[in-house]
């Protein structure tokens, strides 16, 4: 009765919490709604209705089995509000490689003009229908046929508001696995270029475009050799978001054994500056650190990362307004740092009072992703006698508890970190794990 009554999304979630036979024998109810030619807000919100219940591949399934042809037609409709809704749907329940290939085999041809549609949620939900849609392979293939060359087309073009639609495209689809080489392809040269295009939008899309791209291992060196340059002098553009994209492109060819070296001596200062600046966002502070945190993992760069590096790492842990994440990637970069033997007396006296107690509370996480990463970060440091009494101080009634984890991962670092305490002589009372 509700759904007959009324088809909001938000009367709509009752359906979903009487489970999966009572959502999905809703479907075909909500369904009729899309075809109702009086009322413009029904279909469309029926459409959103339909992409909400789709909660799960099998209740998805459903919905293609029951809508996907009114889906389709819908996305023609003269009504923004009910085109927007559709694809928005269609990006929902493509969920499986099976159900994006149905979706592409009726409506490939009418979602690819969304990509440059001249409302932006529209734009925006066309390329994410199209990215989830990518999870099959050929679905891959047909969309990379169907809409790269009129993309890439629109990036070397004079129109600025499609060389921003495009740009904006190609960023999102560059997050299937299945697009990238073809995007690089055909796009990377235009991309590169856009970096220093006069509209900040379009600067910082074609620098995540490039993150995203730099997403794959085999196109980290041929990204970094086209496009260092540039986004090294990204970093010091007058738009913050610019030079946050910059950082968030570095991020991914920081990784690369050839590339993070030329990262290291052209874009330390920059990095640094970003760091200190307070008028970084929050995104911008994490990015920058993501791409330290990645130059102190490659041995021969730690000694070049810790100088101009150590000092804002430790500024942004004291900072209680720093982000969570910025704050654990710049607990990660300490603890690679520590890895060099040169560092530890420095990191000693300089980072690991601030270092400690952030790391204490994370080995008290509910999340065993947070206890993983804190105990390894303390595992690094604790190979140090310049460290290893500060942290048996502070955080070894903490990684004592963790010897009953739940998780064995968790049991097994936090073993190897005890053990070197007591080998170093900064702890007295550890034999061993519990016996299970």
């Amino acid at each position: 009765m509700l759904i007959k009554k009324h088809v909001g999304p938000i009367r709509l979630l009752g359906s979903c919490s009487l489970g999966e036979d009572a959502t999905l024998a809703a479907v075909p109810l909500i369904a009729q709604l899309l075809r109702r030619p009086a009322s413009a807000k029904a279909r469309a919100q029926a459409a959103k209705a339909l992409g909400l219940l789709a909660s799960s591949p099998e209740i998805a399934e459903g919905v293609a089995d029951v809508a996907l042809p009114d889906l389709v037609v819908l996305l023609k409709d003269k009504h923004t509000d009910c085109r927007c809704a559709a694809v928005g749907a269609l990006g929902s329940i493509a969920q499986t490689p099976s159900i994006a290939e149905r979706i592409a085999e009726a409506g490939l041809r009418d979602l690819v003009p969304f990509l440059t549609d001249p409302d932006p949620q529209c734009r925006g939900n066309g390329a994410a229908a199209l990215l989830a849609m990518a999870c099959s392979e050929t679905v891959a293939r047909h969309i990379a046929d169907a809409a790269l060359p009129g993309l890439v087309k629109h990036l070397n073009g004079t129109d600025s508001k499609l060389k921003c639609m495009a740009v904006f495209a190609l960023a999102i689809l560059a997050g299937s696995k299945d697009l990238r080489r073809r995007i690089a392809n055909m796009a990377l040269s235009a991309l590169v270029s856009l970096l220093s295009d006069p509209l900040a939008e379009i600067r910082f899309t074609a620098a995540h475009a490039l993150g995203n791209l730099a997403s794959s291992l085999e196109l980290k060196g041929r990204i970094g050799k086209a496009a260092l340059p540039e986004l090294v002098a990204l970093l010091k553009d007058e738009e913050p978001e610019c030079r946050s994209h910059a950082a968030g492109a570095l991020v991914g060819l920081a990784c690369h054994e050839d590339v993070a070296p030329h990262i290291a001596d052209s874009a330390l200062p920059a990095l640094t500056k970003l760091l200190l600046d307070p008028n970084t966002p929050p995104e911008g502070l994490s990015n920058a650190a993501r791409v330290v945190r990645n130059l102190a993992d490659i041995v021969k760069l730690r000694l070049q990362t810790a100088k101009p590096m150590l000092t804002p790492l430790v500024q942004l842990l004291k900072h209680p307004l720093t982000p969570v994440d910025c704050r654990v990637c710049c607990l990660q970069a300490i603890g690679n740092l520590a890895r060099e033997a040169q560092l530890r007396k420095r990191i000693a006296s300089a980072a690991l009072p601030a270092a400690l107690p952030a790391l204490v509370d994370m080995l008290n996480d509910d999340q065993v992703e947070c206890r993983r990463l804190a105990a390894s970060v303390i595992g690094n440091l604790s190979c140090s006698e310049h460290l290893a009494d500060g942290i048996a101080k502070t955080a070894a009634t903490s990684l004592k508890k963790l010897l009953s984890d739940t998780d064995a991962e968790c049991r097994s670092i936090t073993t190897s970190v005890l053990s070197n305490l007591t080998t170093l002589g900064s702890l007295l009372d550890f034999s061993g794990p519990p016996a299970s």
